[in-house]
């Protein structure tokens, strides 16, 4: 499970983040730490939850500009990345 509980609002800039995009690099992330061969699919994504709070950066709702999201969405791999070195490191 993946919580981006604290997340900062939504901005009007069009930085914020579609919560589909921060969902999909959660899943590469964790895909990269545990099982890096395996091809994607359904059944590799159903164990992995994510949730971010509505309205804010990396969960931005209409009518909250995005036309820039991948700036924030591609910050999630190195946070993530940071998270899960503890959990396995090298």
């Amino acid at each position: 499970a993946v919580d981006f509980a604290g997340t900062g609002p939504c901005v009007a800039r069009g930085i914020n983040t579609p919560f589909c995009y921060v969902y999909a690099m959660a899943l590469y992330c964790l895909k990269c730490v545990t099982v890096p061969r395996l091809p994607n699919n359904a059944g590799s994504a159903r164990p992995v939850t994510a949730v971010a709070p509505p309205g804010t950066i990396l969960s931005a709702m209409p009518p909250a500009p995005v036309a820039a999201r991948h700036v924030m969405a591609h910050f999630v791999g190195p946070l993530l990345f940071g998270a899960l070195v503890q959990a396995v490191p090298g």
